[in-house]
């Protein structure tokens, strides 16, 4: 139990350093830190999408594997695969908070990636 806290810890301290340089990153290019709270949205909302994902396909399992069970005869491998490809359109679907999360993610890069203003800026003289 004591390796939960201390992963937990852990977690939350590179957290706070991967927010705190973004922040950082942000003003030298003269944004505001706020724009680093992306980063923990994003990584929520697309966490709720997948969980919700998987609790469709989990509520899936027992009507398919009792379809596998009646199946006569041998069961080969790619029955399981036959499944696994049934489940996934089913919990497929569009998912729009995942998508506009994925994009603010990908302008948030975009705006790391970009050369810093040049001189001072609102947020204090060049590093």
């Amino acid at each position: 139990i004591a390796s939960i806290y201390i992963a937990v810890a852990m977690h939350a301290v590179a957290t706070l350093l991967l927010l705190t340089a973004t922040a950082r990153r942000l003003h030298d290019r003269g944004r505001s830190g706020l724009f680093a709270l992306i980063l923990p949205l994003a990584a929520v909302v697309t966490g709720i999408d997948q969980a919700r994902r998987t609790e469709h396909i989990l509520g899936m399992m027992p009507k398919l594997s009792a379809e596998l069970a009646a199946q006569s005869g041998p069961q080969q491998p790619g029955d399981i695969l036959g499944l696994i490809a049934r489940m996934k359109p089913e919990a497929s679907g569009v998912s729009w908070a995942a998508i506009v999360a994925g994009l603010a993610m990908l302008v948030l890069v975009i705006e790391l990636l970009r050369a810093g203003t040049p001189g001072p800026n609102r947020f204090g003289p060049q590093p």
